[in-house]
C-alpha cells in the first residue's frame, strides 16, 4: 500500500469515528492548508513527507502507528502492551503516556478498563470474532466524548446551584 493510500485510510478511520468529516477538518486540526491536505490525498511527495505525517498523527493524539503511516510497517493503530490509545485492557492501573512509558493512574481519570463481560462486550462480538483495535478505539472515543458532555452538564448544574443559592441568601 502506498503512502497516500495509508493517509487516505487513516482519514477514513477518522471519518468513521466522527473525529474528522472533511479535508478542511484535518487542515484546521493540523494548522495546515486545505490545499496541502488535498495534495497529500493525491500523493504529492512534496507535501506527504515524514514531517507532514508526524504532524497529522500528533494532531490526532498519536493514535496511528507512525511506522505504518510512513513505511507501511505494522498495524494502523498504536497498540502497546495491551493498550490501545488510552484504553487499557486489563486491570486499569497503568496507562501508556505519549512518551511511550507507563505511568500509574490512581485517579482513573484517563484510563478506561475493559469490564464489559456482563453487558454483551465480553471481548468477542456476536460471531465469536475478537474485537479489533479500531472497535476498542471507537468505544474509548465514545466514552471519552460522553464523559466530556457529562462534565460540561455538571459544570452547568453547579453554576445554576450557585445562582439559586445566591438568590435564596438575599
Amino acid at each position: 500500500m502506498e503512502r497516500k493510500e495509508r493517509f487516505k485510510e487513516a482519514f477514513e478511520y477518522l471519518k468513521s469515528r466522527g473525529t474528522a468529516h472533511t479535508q478542511r477538518d484535518i487542515a484546521l486540526k493540523m494548522d495546515s492548508s486545505e490545499g496541502n491536505i488535498s495534495k497529500a490525498m493525491k500523493g504529492d511527495e512534496r507535501v506527504l513527507t515524514n514531517r507532514f505525517l508526524r504532524r497529522f498523527n500528533e494532531a490526532y493524539g498519536n493514535i496511528f502507528n507512525i511506522e505504518w503511516l510512513i513505511d507501511g510497517v505494522g498495524e494502523m493503530l498504536v497498540v502497546n502492551n495491551g493498550n490501545i490509545g488510552n484504553l487499557v485492557i486489563g486491570d486499569g492501573n497503568t496507562n501508556t503516556n505519549s512518551g511511550g512509558g507507563n505511568t500509574t493512574n490512581n485517579r482513573n481519570t484517563t484510563t478506561t478498563t475493559n469490564n464489559y463481560s456482563g453487558c454483551g462486550y465480553g471481548g468477542v462480538d456476536t460471531e465469536n470474532t475478537l474485537i479489533t483495535s479500531s472497535m476498542y478505539q471507537a468505544l474509548f472515543d465514545e466514552l471519552s466524548a460522553q464523559r466530556k458532555v457529562t462534565e460540561k452538564a455538571q459544570a452547568q448544574i453547579d453554576t445554576l446551584l450557585d445562582i439559586i443559592r445566591g438568590i435564596s441568601d438575599k
